[in-house]
């Protein structure tokens, strides 16, 4: 096991609310297990040489994902703070105020975040690309050091607090870090809570948009020569998601085994629950 990986499995305690409550999640290091993931595709390596760029958020409409409404058979967006007070109408899901609590700890606009993101991006120049995440997946991988929440207590430490305690903490953590940077930057990432038989876990993805994930593909392949698939899910507007979990050394590793969780979508202020 590589330095800065963690060393033993934690807790992510943390309470989210859909309809009925979730329980108590933890981060597991699943590495060592093979799965099946819903939905989710490993792509060939493509034609593109150098490093492909993708689109910024810059300039765009804001991506507006869409949820499934409970017993409704329909799709619509729904925004947070109008299903943040617990209401139960029509079966839609129900946020816990923690939720809020997360969007606040991606904090992509503080300048200790922002300057980091950029000092990394720095070495892969131009407009946002692959190389640019990838160099942010290494800086946070590399130096990770796993640490527990408080016992009792899910904790959510802000981008800005992780990278001035010297990248300490668990799988949240990690994933509000490397998501906060990457938004710091112009690109779009969520984060995802995903649940399965040996509890919880939490990840970050990165969009690669519609067009761009063979050249990403590629890229990757050769900057860490990956020899099996490149892991990404697919939205229902065919927007590709890179997985930036920390179960493999590269972007685009494993995927925790899962069966049910929410995606969180930061900028947009929207939730997304999904089932397997």
């Amino acid at each position: 096991m590589r330095a800065g990986r963690p060393r033993s499995h934690g807790f992510c305690n943390y309470l989210l609310i859909i309809i009925l409550i979730i329980p108590s999640v933890s981060c597991r290091d699943s590495r060592d297990r093979r799965f099946n993931p819903p939905q989710i595709r490993g792509d060939g390596a493509g034609n593109k040489p150098g490093v492909p760029e993708l689109k910024s958020s810059e300039g765009r409409k804001p991506y507006r994902p869409r949820i499934v409404v409970q017993g409704s058979g329909r799709e619509r967006s729904i925004r947070i703070s109008d299903i943040i007070d617990n209401r139960q109408s029509q079966g839609e899901t129900v946020v816990n105020r923690r939720l809020q609590d997360l969007i606040a700890s991606v904090d992509y606009n503080d300048a200790t975040v922002r300057n980091r993101a950029v000092q990394l991006a720095g070495q892969s120049p131009g407009n946002f690309n692959i190389g640019q995440i990838s160099n942010i997946f290494d800086f946070a991988l590399k130096s990770w050091n796993y640490v527990n929440d408080p016992k009792g207590n899910d904790y959510f430490a802000n981008a800005s607090e992780t990278l001035k305690n010297g990248l300490n903490g668990d799988c949240d953590d990690f994933a509000i870090l490397v998501c906060a940077m990457i938004l710091a930057i112009g690109g779009e990432a969520r984060i995802v809570f995903a649940y399965g038989k040996e509890g919880g876990h939490a990840f970050a993805e990165v969009m690669i948009d519609q067009s761009n994930i063979s050249g990403t593909v590629d890229y990757l392949r050769k900057r860490y020569k990956i020899t099996g698939p490149v892991w990404h899910r697919t939205d229902k507007q065919g927007n590709n998601w890179l997985n930036l979990d920390w179960f493999d050394p590269y972007p685009g590793g494993r995927y925790y085994d899962y069966n049910h969780g929410t995606t969180f979508y930061i900028r947009q202020n929207y939730s997304e629950s999904f089932t397997r």
